[in-house]
C-alpha cells in the first residue's frame, strides 16, 4: 500500500506509510538527509517527521558554498 510520495529531482518514491521518518526514508533511498530539505505544501518539515496517509513530501537538495 502507497501511503505518501517522496519528490526528489525528478524522481518520485512512492512510500508505504509504516513510522519510518523521512530521514531513515532518505537514507534508504541512498539521499543524504543531511543535504536536504524537506518541504510538505509549501513549508519545510523536519527530517524527523513520519510521513501521513496522502502526503507528498519534496526533498529539495542544498548546497554549500562555504
Amino acid at each position: 500500500m502507497v501511503g505518501c510520495v517522496l519528490v526528489s529531482g525528478r524522481e518520485e518514491f512512492p512510500i508505504t506509510v509504516d513510522g519510518r521518518t523521512l530521514e531513515g526514508i532518505a537514507l534508504e533511498l541512498g539521499l543524504n538527509p543531511d543535504g536536504h530539505i524537506f518541504v510538505r505544501g509549501k513549508t519545510p518539515v523536519p527530517m524527523t517527521l513520519v510521513p501521513s496517509d496522502g502526503d507528498v513530501i519534496k526533498a529539495i537538495a542544498v548546497a554549500s558554498g562555504g
